[in-house]
């Protein structure tokens, strides 16, 4: 009897995970389970290939859920509300068929959303008008502007949850209807408050913005949901 029953039980569990393996395979799908290691309550979603939206879920900080979607590239999305336009794609992974991949976010959300502060402190001797260019070694593109500031001298500025990911960031400047640049670019980093201070010395030793001058301004925005 006692032989019976192991007999049983392991059929049991070999039928179970023939018909999962079998359930995968036949959908092409896989598994990723996110876990929410923040200290903020967030929206999560996770995407395939096909691009589908599979569900919003709120996970508290410490909780987890799992998501099974289409095979290939895996797109994690995370939101703080469940409006579909306020996600923002946070991590790619390649999921293969009938895997399970585990994702946990990092402690800080400015590292989840890669965003900073960037102060921009004015000792120049008199006022301008400022700009920030942000890019990232990453990007296809022409990276973008934070947005004119005229800053008295003495003064400062500070642009909030500037997106900048583990970017540079250039400080220009305008005066007699010319943008000038700084020579050195400027690593960034996430969660990682930046301040550049703007001197004489240093306004002497800025060349013309190519960039601008032709026109190239980018509007770069992080790829967010539909």
């Amino acid at each position: 009897m006692k032989k019976l029953l192991i007999f049983v039980v392991t059929a049991a569990l070999a039928f179970s995970f023939t018909s999962c393996l079998e359930e995968c395979e036949k959908n092409k799908t896989g598994d990723i389970t996110v876990t929410n290691n923040t200290n903020a309550d967030l929206w999560f979603d996770v995407t395939g290939d096909d691009g589908m939206t599979t569900e919003n879920r709120m996970l508290k900080s410490g909780e987890y859920t799992t998501y099974t979607i289409s095979a290939g590239t895996a797109k994690i999305w995370a939101s703080f509300t469940s409006l579909n336009d306020e996600f923002q794609l946070v991590d790619t992974r390649s999921l293969v068929q009938c895997d399970n991949i585990s994702y946990v976010t990092p402690s800080q959300t400015c590292a989840l959303f890669q965003y900073t502060d960037i102060t921009v402190k004015n000792e120049t001797g008199y006022g301008l008008y400022f700009d920030v260019w942000i890019y990232d070694e990453t990007h296809t593109d022409d990276g973008y502007y934070l947005g004119e500031e005229y800053i008295a001298d003495g003064s400062e500025y500070t642009y909030y949850d500037v997106y900048i990911g583990d970017g540079w960031a250039n400080f220009e400047y305008y005066v007699n209807d010319t943008w000038y640049m700084t020579d050195d670019d400027y690593e960034i980093n996430a969660c990682t408050p930046f301040t550049f201070t703007w001197t004489s010395e240093k306004s002497i030793e800025t060349k013309v913005s190519k960039r601008r001058a032709n026109g190239i301004i980018g509007e770069f925005e992080r790829e967010i949901k539909k």
